[in-house]
């Protein structure tokens, strides 16, 4: 079977979608050879992001097997993990050289306002850059502020406690590059207004990694946010958060770099089982629904304790690790054992 001359209606694309590339006369993917994502999305009127996942799926040239052996000694060579600093956090996500969150996987953390979530990524931001005679990645890190909640006063305090931690804990370690200046360098932080914004910045997020390979963690604080109020069509809503999904997950895999995001929780409501008067329950749930929870490698659920300086974190979801929970806390210094 000619691929190119295979029909515009067998790939995975929304109906409606599919009904503006016929009235445009693109019947098969050979129609498709004149355009480009950005024409393509000004011509049929829909975001650019979904005009590049159509031409993804006819990008033939890039599958290619690999054998079961080359798969595993590949991962074998990625594995690798940044630490937080709250060991029992860290120790349920088990490492090569040490536990924490992973590379090359996207980790999510879902919890309410107030919880750490920020904090959490400002420590990872941090703590990415510990040097590899101490146990870390030397890495730098992306952070992506949809909230405006990254507080630079915050950073600063965390950064100078970080240092601090490694001058304490690694005496033997002589060298002053590992220093506030260089932390706050190597952050490269971007503020996102509207899901235009975020949209668009995750469609070239390749761009900077390719121009810096030092990068190796994406904070992305938090993937709600303006999702959550702007969409009347969640069709397309879900269409477009499962683009970003599948944006993420080739950045993650393709360049071994750690993508950590942040999530708001949301109400849902459901039937109570074996209940004769049919009454309803709320649960706090995730937000942006089923569909966007197969996003992540791993997930986390955080929550608060009876006490207030104590909070609860539970390993929902990971393909390599059992089901948990830690305890934390957000202190002076940044985010820490109980």
């Amino acid at each position: 079977m000619d691929i190119f001359n295979r029909s515009i209606t067998t790939l995975n694309i929304n109906s409606d979608i599919k009904a503006k590339l016929l009235k445009l006369s693109i019947c098969n993917i050979n129609d498709l050879k004149y355009f480009t994502p950005t024409k393509l999305a000004e011509e049929i009127n829909i975001p650019v992001i979904l005009a590049e996942s159509i031409f993804e799926q006819i990008n033939y040239d890039n599958i290619k097997p690999i054998s079961g052996l080359e798969l595993y000694t590949n991962e074998l060579k990625k594995i690798n993990s940044i630490q937080t600093f709250c060991k029992a956090l860290d120790n349920m996500l088990e490492g090569v050289t040490v536990n924490g969150i992973p590379l090359g996987k996207i980790t999510e953390f879902c919890g309410p306002p107030g919880i750490g979530k920020t904090q959490l990524g400002i420590q990872l931001s941090v703590n990415v850059q510990i040097p590899k005679m101490c146990k870390g990645i030397e890495g730098k890190a992306i952070f992506i502020d949809t909230e405006g909640s990254f507080m630079i006063e915050r950073v600063i305090q965390i950064a100078n406690s970080t240092v601090d931690y490694i001058k304490e804990n690694y005496p033997n370690y002589k060298n002053d590059s590992f220093n506030l200046n260089s932390i706050l360098s190597n952050i490269q932080y971007f503020r996102v207004h509207d899901f235009q914004e975020q949209i668009a910045l995750i469609n070239i997020l390749e761009n900077y990694i390719i121009s810096d390979s030092m990068i190796k963690v994406i904070v992305i604080d938090s993937i709600a946010f303006h999702f959550r109020q702007t969409f009347s069509s969640m069709s397309l809503r879900t269409q477009i958060l499962n683009n970003i999904a599948q944006i993420l997950m080739k950045i993650a895999d393709k360049y071994n770099i750690a993508i950590v995001i942040m999530n708001q929780m949301t109400m849902k409501f459901q039937r109570m089982k074996e209940d004769p008067a049919n009454k309803e329950e709320s649960l706090l749930v995730p937000a942006l629904g089923e569909s966007w929870g197969h996003a992540s490698t791993n997930r986390f659920i955080l929550s608060t304790t009876d006490d207030q300086m104590i909070r609860k974190i539970f390993l929902q979801k990971s393909p390599n690790n059992k089901q948990g929970i830690a305890y934390y806390q957000i202190t002076n210094d940044g985010v820490r054992d109980v």
